[in-house]
């Protein structure tokens, strides 16, 4: 009768539990932008590098000066992240982005790269500002390094950009979620402003990238495992040589 194989035991057992140990990614561009006054959308949110993906134009339009509440944030459950902005008459729009797959959990880290959390207003005969203030990230997560409160670029003829001073990184707590609100004011904008900014020409661009941490017992469970193939080779080996 052929003896059953440890080794093999053991590499299945392993293999059943290595892929619900293994990070979970998840990451994410939004943008807020002069927009709709060219015929295209005010802000989306989408994967890194591809906000477009998912956009919309601002009904009713920016107010000249006027300062626009937003937030962005990451829903665990449901795995998604979304852009959410308030219209000057209190009404909030959202976009949203959701590629399915496991969320991120309690303990996940996310980072915003200093590059990737910037406002921009590009060079025009018409002066021009964008400038976003009130940066906050929401309660209930551990702030490892921290986020800048104002971001401004204004301009008189050529590009400004300002990006944030330092990488921002956090960890979520409870059940994985987060939030970054602040708000948004654009000054000559086309609409009030004749030859001002549309399109692409005043925005705020924001990355995030998230992983999740392996669970507690991780290391001791791919250990384990690790000392189960050992045992099932070396009575393998026994075995051969009885027989």
């Amino acid at each position: 009768m052929q003896r059953p194989n440890p080794f093999l035991f053991s590499a299945i057992l392993l293999a059943s539990l290595t892929p619900s140990l293994l990070a979970e990614d998840f990451d994410l561009s939004a943008v807020i932008r002069a927009g709709a006054n060219s015929g295209g959308w005010d802000f989306a949110v989408g994967p890194a590098g591809d906000a477009s993906s998912n956009s919309r134009s601002l009904s009713p339009y920016y107010g000249n000066n006027y300062q626009h509440a937003f937030q962005i944030g990451y829903l665990s459950s449901t795995n998604s992240a979304y852009l959410r902005l308030q219209t000057r008459n209190g009404q909030w729009r959202e976009v949203t982005y959701a590629p399915g797959g496991v969320g991120l959990g309690a303990g996940s880290i996310w980072t915003i790269p200093a590059t990737d959390l910037y406002v921009t207003a590009e060079g025009k005969a018409v002066p021009t500002s964008v400038t976003v203030s009130s940066l906050a990230l929401g309660p209930g997560l551990t702030v490892l390094n921290p986020l800048s409160t104002t971001l401004a670029a204004s301009q008189q003829g050529s590009t400004v950009t300002q990006s944030s001073p330092n990488p921002v990184m956090f960890q979520t707590t409870g059940n994985g979620d987060w939030v970054v609100s602040g708000l948004i004011a654009f000054t000559g904008l086309s609409s009030y402003a004749p030859g001002g900014a549309n399109g692409d020409q005043l925005r705020f661009g924001f990355s995030a990238f998230g992983t999740s941490t392996p669970e507690p017992a991780t290391a001791a469970t791919l250990a384990a495992g690790a000392l189960l193939l050992a045992a099932g080779a070396a009575i393998r080996k026994r075995t051969a040589a009885r027989d």
